[in-house]
């Protein structure tokens, strides 16, 4: 699989409220807010996308869902190759290596978003949204589609630049392969 690599420009929107945000808590309302903005999140060109590997399932398996997703986290970025597939020392083979602290942003610093999902049985393109949310703010949303999708995991990272933005937030992505999505969801600290 091809890498690219390209930065996301901080993006702040501000959403309509929903009907119900005043009986909402903050959490919920920031949850429901980067879940709205994954459907409108615009492509970024390109992206650092990441490694994929065969899965070892048998014959006799047969899965509910022919992808799910893993995780959506936010590391540190630095140019020192992390984060980084197949690196971690001991078992190397099959390894997604992050610098930490996980899911907080200080500061002025670059950060990449990574989003990971597994494929099952599923073959095509899959289109990867991700949002951050605090309360009905957007503060990053983006998304990328990629092709030739097989069996096999996933990771996508997308560095993003410094944003302006300070506190709790809620960064969701959504993973769409033909017509089923995966969300997954998480907090984060920018400080």
């Amino acid at each position: 699989m091809k890498l690219f690599l390209a930065a996301v420009a901080a993006t702040v929107l501000l959403l309509p409220a929903p009907s119900s945000a005043a009986s909402l808590s903050w959490s919920d309302l920031s949850t429901q807010t980067a879940f709205a903005a994954l459907d409108s999140a615009p492509e970024v060109p390109a992206v650092l996308v990441g490694r994929s590997f065969p899965t070892r399932f048998g014959p006799d398996i047969t899965p509910s869902s022919p992808f799910y997703t893993n995780f959506v986290a936010t590391t540190p970025y630095f140019a020192s190759n992390l984060p980084c597939f197949s690196c971690v020392n001991g078992t190397e083979q099959d390894t997604l290596g992050m610098a930490v602290p996980y899911n907080y942003v200080a500061t002025g610093s670059e950060h990449t978003y990574i989003v990971s999902w597994t494929s099952l049985n599923y073959k095509g393109s899959c289109k990867v949204a991700v949002s951050v949310a605090a309360g009905k703010t957007v503060v990053y949303a983006f998304s990328h589609v990629f092709t030739g999708i097989g069996d096999g995991a996933y990771d996508a990272f997308y560095n993003a630049g410094s944003t302006s933005f300070s506190g709790a937030a809620i960064v969701a992505a959504k993973v769409t392969c033909g017509k089923t999505s995966s969300p997954s969801k998480a907090p984060i600290i920018f400080q």
